[in-house]
């Protein structure tokens, strides 16, 4: 009968069941849209197609040990079938557009899974995955406190109230939830990368976070956003070497993901190691991460000036500090710019310790 429910609800979202969905052709309308899939993707390797199918909304399939819900941003339209990729990094593909959600309509899918079937953990999990994209965090926590309640052993609910707590700054909580999903799934990947996380707020445990970051890659080197991560624990650690490897592996998996452009460009411009410095490299990452956020991140902005005042090119980086300034949002920050600005004017260049 579950499997039954899965079916006529992916039928009815096909045909329109919550909104008429634009066509796959329309690729003005796809591009850059979030969705979610119910059936999984077709990655390309080495010029062959094969199907992964993964029902995650089929709880006669899905392992709630693991059944964390992927958000996806569509890259290309090709006829009927939408290129996609991961907004959290890891393995994209091709998707029929009959077969994706769009991420304003997720919500309502998964309330009406729930009304048919509340007694099954996983779909309130995966609703709360869509409310705390949407920063609905409330509702997203009443979710998977009843996820927890239905089904104790759960290591998906933990991990993702694991995060909630993260995000509100409570860690210990964090933590306590990180480590029941660790313990419930010891091949839990992502849930290693969050107690990586929570154990990174705290400088005297940076080691734990490197050690839990290492776990997470192991049982999965698809996961951008871990090598990130690490490369940043390393950085904080002043391991300036192994943070620049991280940056590149994570370039490597998505040579479109601006943090990790944005990381590498500051430590090749502003590193105090003089070997680690690179102003052009700097000035390539840090305009690839500008233009990928339209220009409009501060931080990334900031960035590129330090990498032309690194190739002494001060007109520039003053030019670009100026654009900064203007977009800063609080005096603290600001104050910040105005130091960087003066050093510029004088002719010279950043250099700053983690």
């Amino acid at each position: 009968m579950r499997i039954d429910l899965y079916c006529r609800l992916r039928n009815f979202i096909a045909l329109g069941f919550l909104g008429i969905l634009p066509s796959p052709n329309a690729g003005e309308v796809w591009i850059e849209r979030r969705v979610i899939t119910h059936v999984g993707v077709i990655p390309r390797e080495r010029d062959e197609i094969r199907r992964i199918v993964k029902f995650v909304d089929d709880p006669a399939r899905t392992n709630r040990n693991q059944s964390d819900l992927i958000i996806y941003k569509v890259i290309d339209v090709q006829g009927e079938e939408l290129l996609i990729e991961p907004l959290m990094g890891g393995t994209g593909g091709m998707v029929f557009g009959r077969d994706v959600i769009p991420l304003e309509k997720a919500v309502q899918y998964y309330s009406e899974l729930v009304s048919a079937h509340p007694e099954i953990a996983t779909y309130y999990v995966h609703r709360a995955s869509i409310l705390e994209y949407q920063e609905d965090h409330d509702h997203a926590k009443i979710d998977l406190d009843q996820a927890i309640r239905l089904d104790p052993i759960n290591a998906s609910a933990f991990n993702k109230r694991g995060e909630l707590w993260l995000g509100e700054n409570r860690v210990g909580r964090a933590l306590d939830d990180f480590n029941r999903a660790i313990e419930l799934n010891p091949d839990y990947a992502i849930a290693y990368h969050n107690r990586g996380l929570a154990r990174q707020a705290d400088p005297g445990t940076l080691a734990g976070a490197i050690a839990d970051y290492s776990s997470a890659i192991r049982l999965d080197p698809r996961l951008t956003l871990t090598w990130y991560s690490r490369g940043l624990a390393h950085y904080k650690m002043g391991e300036f070497d192994q943070s620049l490897a991280d940056y590149s592996d994570a370039i490597r998996l998505n040579r479109n993901h601006p943090v990790a452009l944005n990381a590498r460009a500051w430590i090749r411009a502003t590193c105090l190691d003089d070997k680690h410095r690179d102003g052009r490299a700097a000035v390539e990452d840090a305009t690839r991460a500008c233009e990928l956020t339209e220009w409009a991140e501060v931080e990334y902005l900031e960035t590129l000036a330090a990498a032309f005042a690194e190739c002494d090119n001060f007109v520039k980086a003053i030019d670009v500090q100026e654009k900064a300034n203007n977009l800063h949002l609080d005096d603290d920050s600001l104050e910040g710019g105005r130091q960087r600005m003066a050093l510029y004017m004088a002719n010279k260049p950043c250099r700053k310790a983690p």
